[in-house]
């Protein structure tokens, strides 16, 4: 909607319209520059017809100012009981007319179905996330290295109980490496262990 659509509304239209828009999540500043209409000159209608902003419900609302007869004055907000044209949101046919108060669920319903739109991205991401979390504990795979500096001294045998699948896994890793003793890879793992974790 541009200014000159805007002015031909009455103001009631055009207080509909503002409270709508916020319903979406517009600001009051936004609109104001969507249709280029001086915010002073919006405050001013609203003030000749005696409605505020209401900064909870975020959409304007009717102040009726009352004395008593102690001469006080107080405010009074009202919820109109006026109904407010809604625009179609994301194709769905949303009824000609609402109440103000149903805005935040049509608001709530807007925002899911933009979630929903986005569903496939939102889980790609997580399953990103999961599989970095996974990797990142993962040692970087690399060719085995035996240290010949570091095994030095006489070659003693010992005897070690072993689990049946580490031994399994041990055994099909020195056959994938045929060109290294099993001792001199079983004395790597050993010291690279002990360096890992003798702190």
């Amino acid at each position: 909607m541009n200014r000159q659509e805007f002015d031909t509304l009455d103001i009631y239209k055009q207080i509909d319209y503002f409270n709508t828009q916020m319903a979406l999540g517009l600001s009051q500043s936004k609109i104001c520059e969507q249709i280029n209409l001086p915010k002073s000159t919006w405050r001013d209608r609203l003030k000749r017809v005696g409605y505020k902003l209401d900064q909870n419900s975020k959409c304007y609302k009717s102040v009726t100012h009352s004395i008593s007869k102690d001469e006080n004055t107080y405010n009074t907000i009202i919820t109109p009981s006026k109904t407010v044209d809604f625009p179609l949101i994301q194709d769905s046919i949303i009824p000609d007319s609402v109440t103000t108060s149903t805005l935040e669920i049509l608001k709530f319903k807007s925002d899911l179905l933009e979630l929903a739109q986005i569903k496939k991205d939102i889980l790609k991401t997580i399953d990103i996330v999961k599989k970095y979390e996974i990797e990142k504990e993962i040692i970087d795979i690399v060719d085995i290295k035996i240290d010949s500096n570091k095994m030095t001294g006489d070659i003693k045998t010992r005897s070690f109980k072993v689990y049946s699948d580490v031994l399994d896994s041990f055994l099909a890793f020195t056959k994938k490496h045929p060109d290294l003793k099993q001792q001199d890879i079983l004395c790597q793992f050993i010291l690279e262990g002990i360096c890992k974790y003798n702190r």
